[in-house]
């Protein structure tokens, strides 16, 4: 719905700045003025700005609530926390925040970004099989950094000691599985084998990944890491579309 007004809204936008632009330069041509008719990319930048935060707003009305699978939540507290996965291009991040129940107020308590620029340099422009390469080395430690970061400043993470390790009987009837759901990802499944399985479930309510549009190898990768850690912690997991992404995002300016 937020892409439709958008669409409707950005015709009618370029409408107003045609007619703004013919009617000024009317009034010049009348009065005879030496200056130049309204700068039609000064006009289209305003418009668009406050079309942004309008299909924004729209958007997270109709939003209100997060749409889960029928998986179990640890809803006792004021709060959740949700891990937050993206691996759409050339840069590998992981996220936590704190969000609140209605969904009105956010924290966010970790947020880590390794960017592949100086690798994909010498070519000229982003490869993908380099990029899914570089995200199956780096989810697992940035991981494991936001999990130490959060830790120092939130109380339900200072109760979570990343030194104890699950019953074993559990791990081995979960392997088998894991490696179907990580078999296009044989680096980082040997990660995720050695760093993530000796570890408890964090006090993580629900993970969200980028799903597209990106890079297929690259997204492939995150979303798979994503499956991983849901089937594993047994959390439930939202794929997330990078545009909606980039329009909520102007609520943080």
């Amino acid at each position: 719905p937020v892409i439709i007004v958008w669409s409707n809204s950005c015709v009618t936008a370029h409408w107003w700045i045609c007619i703004l632009s013919k009617h000024h330069n009317a009034r010049s041509h009348k009065k005879k003025q030496k200056r130049e008719y309204v700068n039609c990319q000064f006009l289209h930048s305003i418009v668009i700005r406050l079309l942004l935060w309008y299909a924004t707003l729209i958007g997270l009305l109709w939003n209100d609530t997060i749409a889960v699978p029928n998986q179990p939540t640890n809803m006792n507290h004021t709060h959740m926390h949700i891990a937050a996965i993206e691996t759409s291009c050339d840069e590998t991040a992981i996220a936590i925040i704190e969000v609140s129940r209605a969904g009105r107020s956010f924290r966010v308590l970790s947020n880590i970004v390794l960017s592949q620029i100086d690798l994909h340099a010498q070519w000229g422009g982003v490869v993908p099989n380099l990029a899914k390469r570089e995200h199956q080395r780096n989810l697992v430690p940035l991981l494991l950094q936001a999990l130490k970061e959060v830790e120092r400043i939130d109380l339900r993470f200072k109760k979570y000691d990343l030194r104890k390790t699950p019953k074993e009987k559990k791990l081995k009837s979960k392997i088998l599985n894991l490696k179907s759901v990580l078999e296009r990802e044989p680096e980082l499944l040997t990660q995720f084998k050695k760093y993530i399985l000796s570890l408890p479930k964090p006090p993580i309510d629900l993970i969200a990944v980028t799903q597209g549009p990106g890079l297929e190898p690259a997204l492939w990768v995150g979303v798979n890491f994503a499956r991983a850690l849901s089937y594993l912690w047994n959390i439930p997991l939202v794929g997330i579309n990078h545009m909606e992404g980039h329009l909520t995002s102007a609520l943080l300016a």
